[in-house]
């Protein structure tokens, strides 16, 4: 399932991971694919390959796009920046469409065995800062 609302994308597989690893876990959706966009400055897939994280390429439509997988299986689409920069000024910024911006924090349930390498691999690749950590436990 993909879900769109106004820049933010969000792909849905309709049966978690979790689920298929533990029969008791509740069935609920899990996030597949997130895509991240960078500035012109950060080379997201140069820096995912030097990390020796494995980039796949393939092409949408004649646009080339980038991808690799976190530890805990979620796809990351590595996008540049806009090629029209007039019409994309602010990331932050809401869209025309009236919808939501970009997205500013994205949260995974998880094994907490995949905690601790899902949280460096965001934060390595994508160059993410400590924040507040919320941690919320599923006893299922």
């Amino acid at each position: 399932t993909i879900l769109r609302n106004g820049e933010a994308v969000v792909v849905l597989d309709a049966r978690s991971d979790l689920e298929l690893r533990r029969p008791a876990a509740a069935q609920r959706p899990h996030v597949a694919a997130i895509c991240v966009r960078g500035d012109a400055e950060s080379d997201l897939p140069a820096r995912a390959q030097s990390l020796h994280w494995p980039v796949v390429e393939a092409m949408d439509g004649g646009r080339r796009v980038r991808a690799t997988r976190s530890p805990a299986g979620v796809e990351v689409h590595l996008d540049g920046p806009p090629l029209d920069r007039t019409a994309d000024a602010s990331s932050d910024a809401p869209s025309d469409s009236g919808g939501w911006g970009a997205l500013d924090h994205i949260g995974f349930a998880i094994d907490t065995d995949r905690s601790d390498a899902e949280v460096s691999f965001h934060r390595t690749l994508l160059g993410l800062r400590p924040g507040p950590v919320s941690e919320f436990m599923d006893h299922a």
